[in-house]
């Protein structure tokens, strides 16, 4: 297809988005017809713009593809989800069982001691918790009346806490006890409510927790009032005002990781969170009203309040939840409560599989196991997948993907038929997605042209930034609207896309395939890129390897440029020795040409970890002792030309 011809064919498509609800309509007849042609049931040539083809539309059945999200605010759709479902246990809390009654009657307890605080509609709270079954609460009462939720990192300093209450406004500050001291000393002029880790642990443990932290983290001041003290407060509210469903009103403020600069808050609106729970509830993903979810996740990223919380619990699931769980306990839980449902990241599956409790496990009982967040290399998917078979687990590991921006599970494999290793999955329903050239702009065609260097046919798949639209895609950042034109953007037709940030590609399947960060692309010395996640992927199915990264190292020698490194954890540290060395060297060479893969490789037993368990690379870069000892101009032969330009002088070792 001609670009001109794709530009009249997306205008025409453009009218489909429209609100009214005869092109509503339209929209689905069209994506039916398109399921059809990639099921190979009509006859259809494609395009090559996945954006047109949507081949991923064949692992959703038609029932699936007819589905509308509902317009009911976030509380509603959990509500409604579970009418007939109130006695069923909502939360696991530590020994703490809470059913879906009582959590409703806590949340409405909740919005009436927050009316009582005069919060109102469009109201900003600033949230310092983990995921106890208060924040719940607390959260779903704030969208009941129409108030927003301001999550911000535990670990952040108070300096950056006072930032993040000041620009949102807020008059009041939730606050896990175990940063209370902090929270206080950074505000003045504000309610602060204690919820405490304990106001819903069995009576044991909260009396065990409550005297270590009497001890440890006592606090005082006019300023601080007790959970139980706020509830009462709304004792006497005997109305409740409702507000009222808008698409593009906000639910919460997340915030992004802060790998390029200061965390921006992501607006993550009532339809993007209903979206997710939408496109899960209608896809191949087993699932029951009563399954077990384990929940690690904090509610200050996307993936913990969407997925973590409104997901599971707009599925009828038992959300348990674990603040602080150790690792190495995930096999014990798994033993004693046969959770259906979990999301994780590569870290926490290594405990699983080398758990001595679950050798000869019957494991049957696992219906969708995800892991997101970091990296995979191929060899641990097949790994995991294996340990998976091995113990009767009918289901493949469910990898995905997603940003804060696109309010955070965006692709993943929905089923068995649909995995492939390596890829992240295919897009959920609601989500759409093209390849842009990150120089030009352009977007990528996948049409099979001839390669003028060699003749040959091109692949399907080309790679190029990712940009992904839909019902998905976040409100803006929070008062920064220079940011956010930086990352939404809009075609001819006024479609908004989130430029993601990571390069790939998407094959003729439908499926997602991300080589890595474009922010993170290592730039030698002679200005070529390289893909570390690309690299690291490869390295990974060698028979001899553990675990590897890939990273850009600053050479003692050169001033411009990374040197590609590869830190390798081995199977048997005993082959960790010059000649390995070489060997990986020489054999990536099977896999891509010299000037795409690492010029050195790096022996470890261990890599730093950040705090949710992804690999550390910021740290392994940044660390003295990791500057390169490779001049590149000796390695590429150049070294003389190099000298001839500096005047013959050699080249001098870098200094810090």
């Amino acid at each position: 297809m001609k670009k001109e011809d794709k530009i009249k064919y997306e205008a025409q498509i453009a009218k489909l988005d429209e609100i009214e609800e005869i092109n509503a309509i339209k929209q689905k007849l069209r994506n039916i017809h398109l399921r059809s042609i990639a099921k190979g049931e009509t006859f259809g040539p494609p395009t090559y713009y996945p954006d047109l083809d949507k081949p991923w539309l064949k692992y959703y059945s038609e029932d699936n593809l007819m589905v509308d999200v509902p317009d009911v605010i976030p509380y509603d759709y959990m509500a409604i989800m579970n009418a007939d479902n109130f006695d069923s246990k909502a939360i696991y809390y530590m020994g703490t069982e809470i059913t879906y009654m009582e959590m409703l009657v806590n949340i409405r307890m909740c919005a009436k001691a927050f009316a009582s605080l005069g919060v109102k509609e469009g109201d900003i709270v600033t949230f310092c918790t983990p995921t106890t079954p208060e924040t719940i609460y607390m959260f779903y009462a704030l969208n009941y009346l129409g108030a927003i939720g301001n999550f911000v990192d535990l670990r952040t300093n108070k300096e950056r806490i006072a930032e993040y209450i000041d620009k949102a406004d807020s008059k009041i500050v939730v606050a896990n006890d175990n940063v209370l001291k902090k929270v206080n000393g950074c505000v003045s002029g504000k309610t602060i409510i204690n919820s405490s880790t304990a106001i819903s642990l069995p009576a044991v443990k909260k009396q065990l927790y409550t005297i270590k932290k009497y001890k440890d983290n006592r606090c005082k001041s006019d300023a601080i009032i007790s959970y139980n003290d706020f509830i009462k407060q709304g004792e006497n509210v005997e109305e409740l005002i409702k507000t009222e469903y808008s698409p593009d009103k906000i639910a919460a403020i997340v915030y992004t990781g802060g790998t390029t600069g200061v965390p921006k808050g992501a607006k993550i609106t009532y339809k993007a969170m209903n979206s997710v729970v939408t496109s899960y509830r209608n896809s191949a993903f087993k699932r029951e009203v009563g399954d077990k979810f384990i929940d690690i996740m904090p509610p200050f990223i996307a993936y913990g309040l969407v997925a973590g919380i409104h997901l599971p619990l707009c599925c009828g699931f038992e959300d348990m939840i674990y603040p602080l769980l150790n690792p190495k306990d995930l096999g014990e839980i798994m033993l004693e409560y046969k959770p259906a449902h979990f999301i994780g990241v590569p870290t926490h599956f290594d405990y699983i599989m080398n758990d001595p409790r679950l050798e000869g496990a019957d494991l049957s009982f696992i219906k969708n196991y995800g892991l997101g967040g970091d990296s995979l290399n191929p060899n641990k998917e097949e790994e995991i997948n294996k340990f998976l078979k091995e113990h009767n687990s009918q289901t493949l590991l469910r990898v995905g993907y997603g940003m804060t921006e696109n309010s955070a599970p965006t692709v993943t494999n929905v089923s068995n038929e649909c995995t492939k290793i390596s890829s992240v999955g295919v897009f959920l329903l609601g989500n759409n997605a093209k390849v842009v050239d990150p120089e030009t702009g352009e977007e990528i065609t996948n049409q099979k042209l001839i390669n003028p260097e060699t003749g040959k046919q091109l692949p399907y798949s080309q790679s190029g930034e990712i940009y992904i639209t839909g019902n998905q895609i976040m409100g803006g950042y929070f008062k920064n609207d220079e940011e956010t034109k930086k990352v939404i953007v809009k075609d001819e037709n006024g479609r908004q896309w989130i430029k993601t940030g990571d390069y790939g590609y998407i094959d003729d399947d439908g499926n997602l395939f991300i080589k890595g960060r474009l922010k993170k692309v290592i730039i030698r010395p002679d200005g070529h890129n390289v893909y570390p996640n690309y690299v690291a992927a490869v390295i990974s199915k060698y028979d001899i390897i553990q675990n590897v990264c890939v990273v850009g190292l600053e050479s003692i020698y050169n001033y411009n440029g990374t040197i590609p490194t590869a830190y390798v954890i081995l199977k048997d540290k005993s082959l960790a020795t010059e000649e390995t060395k070489q060997w990986i060297l020489q054999k990536q060479l099977e896999n891509f040409p010299e000037r795409d893969g690492v010029l050195d490789v790096r022996f470890v037993d261990e890599f730093p970890l950040t705090p949710v368990g992804k690999i550390d690379v910021d740290r392994i870069v940044r660390e003295e002792t990791r500057l390169s000892d490779i001049d590149f101009e000796t390695l590429s032969k150049t070294k003389s030309n190099a000298e001839n330009k500096l005047d013959g002088n050699k080249v001098k070792k870098k200094t810090r």
